[in-house]
């Protein structure tokens, strides 16, 4: 794994908001996952626990969490509890208001990542001069009984947008495909 010797004191490049709503059984793996990405710049975390309603299990895997991967691999893990289930964008909401990251992107909690996840979000910021977003690919997977009877794949190659009228149109062409209403 490639990582930069990076200090305290270095601002995250990238913040990573993890919605979290009874989830203690993912969110473990979702970051483990994340703190051994190939990366060259310092990363956050941020779990949002939604209100979570299975008796502080969520609550209590994020705080464990928070010590465990303290400072790992140039990591800051922080954790945002709210009192209330708000849903999944309030809880981004509440994650971004708690970013200190150039740039932001959001995981759930039970997603699955790519190895190349984080060197690639980086890869298109260094080649294109700062970009005021980056949209890039998932795969939706629709599960039943434990097989696989539907995948979908959408914006299978990253793209830099920077102009206000590529945003908007991508916006449109993403709400289009109706990724379970993730835009």
């Amino acid at each position: 794994m490639k990582t930069m010797n990076l200090d305290k004191n270095t601002l995250p490049l990238i913040s990573i908001v993890i919605p979290c709503y009874n989830c203690a059984e993912y969110v473990e793996g979702m970051v483990a996952a994340l703190c051994e990405q190939e990366r060259t710049c310092a990363v956050e975390i941020i779990l949002v626990n939604d209100g979570s309603s299975d008796s502080g299990k969520t609550q209590q895997v994020c705080t464990n969490i928070q010590a465990e991967f303290a400072d790992r691999n140039s990591t800051v893990v922080k954790v945002v509890n709210s009192e209330k289930n708000c849903g999944a964008w309030a809880a981004r909401n509440s994650g971004i208001a708690q970013a200190s990251g150039t740039y932001i992107t959001f995981v759930d909690a039970d997603d699955k990542i790519n190895a190349g996840y984080i060197s690639a979000i980086e890869g298109e910021i260094y080649s294109n001069e700062e970009p005021d977003i980056i949209v890039f690919g998932a795969i939706e997977q629709h599960i039943n009984n434990a097989k696989t009877v539907k995948t979908v794949e959408f914006i299978p190659q990253p793209k830099t947008l920077c102009k206000k009228r590529d945003i908007l149109d991508e916006a449109a062409n993403l709400e289009a495909q109706t990724l379970f209403g993730y835009v």
